[in-house]
């Protein structure tokens, strides 16, 4: 059905839905009970006085008009009533909606603009380990495996860390790299921190962009600390960018 004669015959039903289509519906029905008793029940002299066109005979064709015309005006006049109620509900509804979607609109702007001023704010270098792996370097004199470091139980072997680190700038504003540290049990009050070899500088000249992440290679040496020594403990790397500010990845667990 086309949507034009459906909203039409919408509004129709909603015009002749009214009170004085009730109004003229119990009348009839009154009417209806009132013969049903008349031709049935009552007196055959009764009847006749009471008969229907004996009882039209009295009115007049004005009357009649004049009746029909209210009873016209007043089922005009109770459905625009109903039909403007319905459509100020749909109305109102359509506003609110409106509203909605504005007021989401706004929130999302007003989070795009939060997350912009905190991006121009300063530089925030954030982190993440991706791969790293154990390289186990033995004494250069087996020997020392019997020498009194093996009565003081120091491990004599040395354990070299590779670990590919990927930096990412999260604000507009550039930033450099100062240093970074290898954290060794950072839940612990014991925790330890390594520099990473010489052999492997990391670029502390090229600031990082936003939206440009870098990656590198590092390498820290674990003296005295052998691979089977290091198992099950958790490691992280912590990062310090040319402002002096400090961020810290994830913390890891070597396998």
């Amino acid at each position: 059905m086309p949507p034009g004669i459906k909203s039409r015959l919408f509004y129709l039903r909603l015009a002749l839905s009214n009170k004085w289509l009730l109004i003229v519906g119990g009348i009839w029905t009154l009417f209806g009970t009132f013969t049903t008793i008349r031709d049935n029940f009552l007196p055959l002299a009764l009847q006749q006085s009471l008969a229907t066109p004996a009882l039209l005979n009295h009115l007049g064709w004005r009357d009649y008009v004049i009746g029909l015309l209210l009873i016209l005006f007043g089922t005009l006049w109770e459905g625009a009533y109903q039909i403007t109620d319905v459509s100020t509900a749909r109305l109102l509804k359509r506003h609110s909606d409106q509203l909605a979607e504005k007021d989401a609109e706004i929130t999302r702007l007003t989070s795009e603009i939060g997350a912009m001023r905190g991006q121009l704010a300063g530089p925030s270098i954030v982190p993440e380990i991706t791969k790293f792996s154990l390289n186990e370097i033995p004494p250069v004199n087996p020997m020392v495996n019997f020498g009194p470091s093996s009565l003081l139980s120091i491990d004599p072997n040395t354990t070299e860390v590779r670990i590919e680190l990927k930096l990412s700038n999260e604000n507009r504003t550039k930033a450099t790299i100062q240093e970074c540290e290898l954290v060794l049990d950072p839940e612990t009050s014991y925790l330890r921190r390594y520099q990473p070899n010489s052999t492997n500088p990391l670029d502390t000249k090229t600031p990082i962009e936003y939206g440009c992440p870098r990656t590198c290679v590092l390498f820290f040496t674990l003296s005295n600390m052998s691979i089977r020594s290091l198992v099950r403990r958790r490691f992280e790397i912590s990062v310090k960018d040319g402002a002096g500010n400090i961020r810290v990845s994830d913390d890891k667990e070597f396998f």
